[in-house]
């Protein structure tokens, strides 16, 4: 199995790099993930539930890795 380096960024470094390679989509991952985006860029993750963090976390993998 290849090791993605994506595998081990944390999610303000994924969204970063959402931001940085697909801008066109940042609004679409604000509307489906509204509060886990707020957490992150408020760099307060407790405040959101985990599973949407991991959602949002998986999402951002598969879209990065292509």
């Amino acid at each position: 199995m290849i090791n993605d380096r994506r595998d081990d960024m944390t999610l303000a470094e994924l969204v970063e790099e959402l931001e940085l390679s697909h801008p066109e989509k940042v609004a679409s991952f604000e509307r489906r993930y509204p509060e886990a985006m707020a957490a992150i860029a408020e760099d307060d993750l407790d405040a959101c539930d985990p599973e949407e963090l991991d959602d949002l976390a998986g999402d951002l993998r598969r879209l990065l890795r292509v």
